[in-house]
């Protein structure tokens, strides 16, 4: 029970399974009076006004009952300090409905639609003038007949954008909306599989975006809604990823998918001369399916040269080979000037032998020597390995266990 005033101002989580009668019996003795009078953020809020005061800045409401949309509508209405909202439904909402709640949204600067988004719910949300981050959900939506530019949405604020959807319903939206946020941009693909929608994706995106972009994240959408379109997978190659050179000031890049990326060493010493101001790239697959075995992993001496290529960077995402004894002579005159932190080796394997013992600290050794400020290694841990090429073990991700402990005990 909530009895502190402070308490009561700042935060309440209800969980779904709350007792109705509770709400009801309230309801009966104060009508038409909110429960906590003075709250100011509620969570997992279900749709009841009692629940949903007028002081509400930030707020999520779920609603699973048709039935509450007009209570949800009309309490949004009156919180006229709202700058954060959540809204979730798997059910059809109505243009009416969302329009409604957009209007006179002058104070809201993040706004989070985890709904199945129409164009014209869509081009309500520029009546938030001062929106900074933007989070929808999208698949089959209708771009309006004789379209032209006055049907664009104009967020001039927007910083943050996040698109949750398939890579061919995601294309339209963002190449007519026009957006253009200034800082991060961010895909959850449902079905990515194929080069050429995925080509069209990268492409839509580098017409789209403001010059001053420097965040670019794609991965799986898998779990964030139900709207998977399911085909073969089919490996990308470093050629779709070619426009990126464009966005000269991108200085994070995240491609977490559930498609085989098949990159050389090579290609991707390429992308990062591509991309000179880049601090964080990330290529760890999503998943640990058989298919991408077909892939192989890059050899670790390739993390010299990526050491030398951007040492700038100060995170790195790769999956590598079990061929570190490779590398003994190339680090003989080897002298790094990275400045990486993190490594993440995603499910690179190892060959473990009754002759590696001391394999765990070999490794971090040679680790310490490319990447002297390495602060933190991290790995999939054995519930995600997957099946593997050549049978990847618990035995592997033991090692990388030790390993992680190892660069965390001395980098202190």
């Amino acid at each position: 029970m909530l009895t502190n005033d402070k308490t009561r101002q700042v935060l309440a989580v209800f969980p779904t399974n709350y007792d109705t009668a509770i709400l009801e019996a309230f309801h009966n003795t104060f009508p038409n009076r909110p429960l906590f009078p003075k709250l100011i953020h509620a969570v997992h809020v279900p749709a009841d006004p009692a629940l949903l005061p007028p002081s509400l800045q930030v707020v999520g409401i779920n609603i699973d009952d048709s039935d509450d949309f007009p209570c949800v509508v009309n309490s949004i209405r009156r919180m006229a300090l709202l700058r954060s909202l959540h809204l979730k439904s798997f059910l059809e909402i109505s243009d009416e409905d969302i329009t409604g709640i957009m209007e006179n949204r002058e104070a809201l600067t993040e706004l989070t639609l985890q709904i199945l988004i129409t164009w014209t719910q869509l081009h309500s949300v520029q009546q938030c003038a001062n929106l900074r981050s933007l989070s929808i959900c999208v698949r089959n939506i209708v771009i309006p007949d004789g379209w032209d530019k006055s049907l664009q949405i104009h967020l001039p604020h927007l910083e943050t954008l996040r698109v949750v959807g398939d890579a061919l319903d995601i294309v339209p939206l963002i190449q007519h909306a026009q957006l253009h946020p200034k800082a991060a941009i961010s895909f959850h693909v449902t079905s990515p599989s194929a080069n050429e929608s995925f080509s069209t994706l990268i492409h839509a995106i580098c017409g789209s975006v403001a010059p001053t972009l420097n965040s670019l994240t794609i991965t799986d959408g898998y779990g964030v809604m139900s709207i998977h379109s399911a085909t073969d997978p089919q490996s990308i190659g470093f050629d779709v990823l070619r426009p990126l050179f464009h966005l000269k000031q991108l200085n994070r890049l995240v491609l977490n998918l559930d498609v085989p990326i098949s990159f050389s060493g090579m290609e991707i010493l390429d992308l990062l001369s591509g991309l000179p101001e880049i601090r964080e790239l990330n290529l760890i697959p999503h998943r640990g399916w058989d298919w991408r075995r077909e892939i192989p992993f890059l050899s670790p001496s390739h993390l010299i040269y990526f050491a030398q290529a951007a040492p700038q960077l100060r995170y790195l995402g790769i999956e590598v080979d079990e061929n570190w004894r490779d590398l003994h002579n190339e680090m003989i005159s080897f002298r790094s000037k990275s400045c990486l932190e993190t490594l993440h080796v995603g499910r690179s394997e190892l060959t473990v032998t009754d002759g590696d013992e001391d394999m765990d600290e070999d490794i971090f050794v040679t680790l310490r020597q490319i990447f002297p400020g390495l602060r933190k290694i991290e790995f999939v841990g054995v519930e995600g390995v997957g099946v593997s090429r050549q049978g990847r073990t618990e035995a592997d991700v033991m090692i990388w266990r030790r390993i992680a402990r190892l660069v965390a005990k001395y980098s202190k």
